[in-house]
């Protein structure tokens, strides 16, 4: 993958030039894009009669441009590729949606949440421009409606995490703060039902991480989770 790469690229050529003689080359390559398909072209008027051997050193960036994906399989089609998973996180089918990460604080299969509490799921990607951040999620939970207003006061949060460890807010969920709805179908009490998050914002050049988490407060027992999906963060 060649995702903002600075490949340096040196060619050994042997020229025909006269040594006074300034000769104009123009170098241009094929479009790219996570693979380089193609050759690098050198074009320019080689026809002088003396020998010379020339060293041509010069770099390229393969950019990620304005209005690509910084965010690999956000889609989850991939399963969790790409992905850093901790604790109980899986990808299943999603009526109307195709893939969706699911986390819960509760177990996949044999696999729990990290000390029965909480599981993240994140990537990084490396930056520096006016981002669009865009994902969609469902909160659920089985505290609902028994225990809202209490000290089990389960939450979703979604981040964005910069270089020096500060964060950005940008989504969270608590059964205390949530509206919710019968689960229906979900396997969960409440739901929020699907919401969606598109927001802007302006960060310094950096790496950068965008986790979703879900976790319990005041116990173990209870279960709650959430289905993040259509994940994208992109150059404007």
């Amino acid at each position: 993958m060649l995702d903002s790469t600075v490949a340096m690229l040196k060619f050994l050529f042997t020229f025909f030039i006269i040594l006074a003689q300034e000769t104009s080359v123009n170098i241009s390559s094929p479009q790219t894009g996570e693979t380089v398909r193609g050759q690098v072209e050198i074009i320019g008027d080689m026809d002088v009669p003396n020998f010379l051997s020339a060293e041509l050193d010069f770099s390229y960036t393969f950019p990620n441009g304005n209005g690509s994906n910084l965010i690999k399989n956000g889609n989850f089609v991939q399963g969790l590729e790409h992905w850093i998973a901790s604790g109980a996180v899986s990808v299943v089918p999603l009526p109307g949606v195709g893939k969706s990460a699911f986390l819960t604080t509760g177990c996949v299969g044999s696999v729990c949440a990290i000390g029965n509490v909480r599981s993240e799921l994140k990537q990084s990607f490396a930056v520096g421009s006016t981002l669009q951040v865009k994902f969609n999620y469902n909160f659920l939970s089985n505290e609902f409606p028994a225990f809202v207003g209490s000290v089990f006061n389960d939450a979703f949060e979604a981040k964005l995490i910069g270089p020096n460890g500060g964060s950005t807010l940008l989504a969270t969920e608590s059964v205390n703060s949530s509206t919710f709805k019968p689960g229906n179908g979900t396997g969960f009490n409440g739901q929020t039902g699907p919401e969606s998050i598109d927001t802007t914002m302006k960060v310094s050049s950096g790496q950068y991480t965008l986790s979703f988490s879900v976790a319990d407060k005041g116990d173990t027992i209870v279960d709650t989770a959430v289905h993040v999906n259509n994940v994208s963060v992109t150059k404007k």
